[in-house]
């Protein structure tokens, strides 16, 4: 929880506060991102009359797998934190399409679920430790990566396949 109090007596008034937070481990569907240390913020804290906005940036290292050779890999996130929070009593000022936090107790603002929320959108949907990773061969299991295979290319059959020679050769193009 952030003090807030000098803020709220001057309109355009600002903070700049810096902390972490822990994350620990998060689990997104099959995918599992363990938060090497703790996010480190910088967000500054704006008085704009309506409310307080807040506007950084968050950091991290994130240990997680290689969709693709299943290899463990670190990958640096850097998040944008935004956030908006209000007095109890002036919620309905606050257009229904805008997300806000309440300034608690009248003098705090708990910046950690911005954090947290900014943290984990930034988290890749799927991770991949290289751009050309070639991912594990599906019939010997071969991390092709580190040994190439002779394994044929596996053909999956898709719904397309049934049209395949309904048109010559000489057609086609």
């Amino acid at each position: 929880m952030v003090d807030v109090r000098s803020l709220l007596g001057s309109l355009a008034s600002t903070r700049t506060v810096t902390d972490a937070v822990d994350m620990g481990e998060v689990i997104l569907g099959d995918q599992d991102y363990l938060f090497l240390e703790p996010v480190v913020f910088e967000v500054t804290l704006t008085n704009t009359g309506g409310g307080i906005v807040a506007d950084g940036t968050a950091r991290a290292q994130v240990r997680t797998q290689c969709v693709r050779c299943l290899c463990d890999f670190s990958v640096g996130l850097v998040a944008p934190v935004e956030g908006f929070y209000v007095m109890p009593g002036r919620e309905e000022e606050v257009p229904p399409e805008q997300e806000f936090g309440l300034i608690v107790d009248g003098v705090r603002v708990d910046l950690e679920p911005a954090i947290r929320q900014a943290a984990i959108l930034e988290l890749p949907f799927a991770p991949l430790h290289d751009a050309e990773c070639l991912g594990i061969c599906p019939v010997c299991g071969t991390d092709r990566n580190v040994d190439p295979c002779d394994c044929p290319p596996q053909t999956v059959p898709t719904p397309f396949s049934a049209l395949e020679g309904l048109v010559a050769p000489e057609q086609e193009g």
